[in-house]
């Protein structure tokens, strides 16, 4: 059975000030039949450290928190997804012979953090405390050329993601489940099984967001998110129907 996992992407800067980004994206990329999938994950991150201007570790809150504290996220996700051809009836060339796939995620969160952090956020006439409905994530794709060589078979998977910001979000927040900018996600994937035991997946994304029509923790969330490029390969071997091993990089 396949699995369709999911990435939370913290984007943290000094001092404490944070916004939650949830990127999906397809961590097996192989053929799957056609039909529809439901399923649900749940996503825990706590916090305790985060990198400086110069990209070195440092402690939360850098000296104006003590060592220790942390902030944690949950993020429930409920997932749809479709595969079939749209266009078989057709003389489209590419889409007529080739699946597609179309997703839809949603989701919940909840955020929290340590004594320290909620103290220093009330100070300043703030909160460290958010939660409610995520941001939507619609989803498109098209799985290309199928090949086989002996062993070894593989495709490749062509989406597109847009995040539509309509989750929950407090200007006077550090963390918030929702965002205030859209992105844009174009993503190409590669997946290779040989044997029927060893499994290689690759992939490079661009997120492309828009300004934020509103920053959150007095204004010290990024008004203008950067974008971001992506490349990340994962490698797994079968022990069987339920067991495997992974490890990747990104």
């Amino acid at each position: 059975m396949k699995r369709w996992l999911a990435a939370a992407c913290i984007a943290l800067s000094a001092p404490a000030q944070a916004a939650i980004v949830f990127t999906p994206h397809v961590s097996e990329y192989s053929v799957l039949p056609r039909g529809t999938y439901l399923d649900t994950t749940v996503v825990h991150a706590s916090i305790d450290r985060i990198r400086d201007a110069e990209g070195n570790k440092v402690p939360l809150g850098n000296t104006a928190i003590p060592p220790g504290a942390a902030i944690d996220a949950t993020l429930l996700l409920g997932r749809y997804l479709w595969i079939g051809n749209l266009f078989e009836d057709t003389s489209l060339p590419f889409l007529a012979d080739h699946d597609q796939l179309l997703r839809v995620i949603g989701s919940a969160g909840r955020q929290s953090a340590s004594g320290a952090i909620n103290d220093l956020s009330r100070d300043f006439g703030l909160t460290s405390r958010g939660s409610g409905i995520g941001d939507l994530f619609l989803l498109a794709g098209v799985y290309g050329r199928q090949y086989h060589y002996g062993p070894l078979h593989g495709n490749g998977l062509y989406t597109l993601t847009v995040k539509a910001p309509v989750g929950s979000f407090q200007s006077d927040s550090l963390l918030n489940t929702g965002t205030r900018y859209w992105t844009v996600i174009p993503q190409l994937s590669h997946h290779q099984d040989w044997f029927g035991k060893l499994s290689i997946e690759a992939t490079a994304a661009v997120q492309i967001n828009s300004a934020a029509s509103q920053t959150a923790y007095g204004g010290l969330t990024p008004s203008a998110p950067a974008s971001v490029f992506n490349l990340e390969a994962n490698f797994a071997w079968r022990f069987g129907e339920r067991w495997l091993a992974e490890t990747g990089f990104t």
